[in-house]
């Protein structure tokens, strides 16, 4: 047998193994949610951009905060150090009553019993039961393996999301989605949901990077919004 052929076949052959010891969809999602359910207790820079727009895309209202966000567990409080809303930087004095009506509402909402996080959107971190998951291939992502992974929610319901997630081939970690609800939430005409996640401390995976848009209706009323959060320096 020539050496070429001989080579060519062990390359075949190497493949095969290589495609055969790739871990099944569901053993995938079952390491990436055990890594994902690894909840940070750190502190992290925060940075907040929020737009209000008419329905021709012009901005009508757009603030732009930083601060820090101290995420512990399921819970994360963003304390924000400066605010510039439609141009006007808010005063120390706005800011604390700012922070003295959050601190309110999260007690009200703590009294209630709910613990549903507002950034904690993944189908990554979901009930298995509630998505249903295909391969659909691997790519390289910022350098890093990735599986592709397409989500589509068992049953239509805006706390759950279609659409497309990179979870490293190595460390299991949700590098990015893009979503959106199932079902669209009243007076919601689409939405879109961008977000990334980053080992952090220890490993523990952190959110980097949260990008919201869509558009809505009441009435006569015809608006568009996008919200985008980046996290860095977490420590």
């Amino acid at each position: 047998m020539k050496l070429a052929t001989l080579m060519m076949l062990m390359l075949v052959a190497g493949a095969a193994r290589a495609e055969d010891a790739a871990p099944s969809v569901d053993d995938i999602v079952t390491r990436t949610r055990a890594v994902m359910d690894q909840k940070p207790d750190v502190v992290c820079k925060i940075v907040v951009d929020t737009q209000l727009l008419d329905k021709t895309g012009k901005p009508e209202h757009d603030e732009h905060r930083e601060g820090k966000a101290t995420l512990r567990g399921d819970d994360q409080d963003i304390e924000s150090s400066s605010v510039v809303r439609d141009g006007q930087k808010l005063s120390d004095a706005e800011l604390a009553d700012e922070r003295a009506k959050v601190k309110k509402d999260k007690a009200k909402a703590k009294k209630k019993g709910s613990t549903d996080s507002e950034f904690d959107i993944s189908p990554m971190t979901a009930k298995k039961s509630e998505e249903n998951f295909e391969m659909v291939g691997k790519e390289s992502l910022w350098g890093r393996p990735a599986y592709v992974l397409k989500v589509r929610a068992q049953k239509p319901s805006p706390q759950h999301f279609n659409g497309t997630v990179w979870i490293d081939a190595e460390k299991f970690v949700e590098l990015k989605a893009e979503l959106t609800p199932a079902e669209m939430p009243p007076h919601a005409d689409w939405i879109k949901v961008q977000m990334q996640y980053a080992p952090g401390p220890k490993d523990v995976p952190v959110p980097a990077f949260l990008h919201i848009e869509g558009a809505g209706h009441l009435w006569m009323m015809h608006k568009q919004f996008r919200t985008t959060l980046r996290w860095s320096d977490c420590r």
